[in-house]
């Protein structure tokens, strides 16, 4: 069976493989466990899928970065 993986939503062939039946849901949990953690964090959440066909068996999401800001640097006056 051919296991694509879909990041984002679209389909990236260098990562797919062809894999028995019986092994594809292990090869597609752990494809997808490492590439989450490889992926650096975005500022928006990045889905990672391992699917056959059109059915998803994995998924993993690279979570967003955290807005970090103080009020100094936006801009803002302090009081004393």
């Amino acid at each position: 069976m051919k296991l694509d993986v879909l990041v984002g939503g679209e389909p990236v062939d260098a990562l797919a493989m062809i894999t028995h039946r019986e092994a594809s849901y292990e090869r597609g949990r752990e494809l997808v466990t490492r590439l989450r953690k490889l992926i650096p964090r975005q500022m928006f959440e990045v889905p990672i899928q391992a699917a056959i066909g059109s059915r998803v068996i994995a998924r993993e999401t690279v979570a967003a970065m955290r807005k970090t800001s103080s009020p100094n640097a936006m801009g803002g006056r302090t009081f004393p």
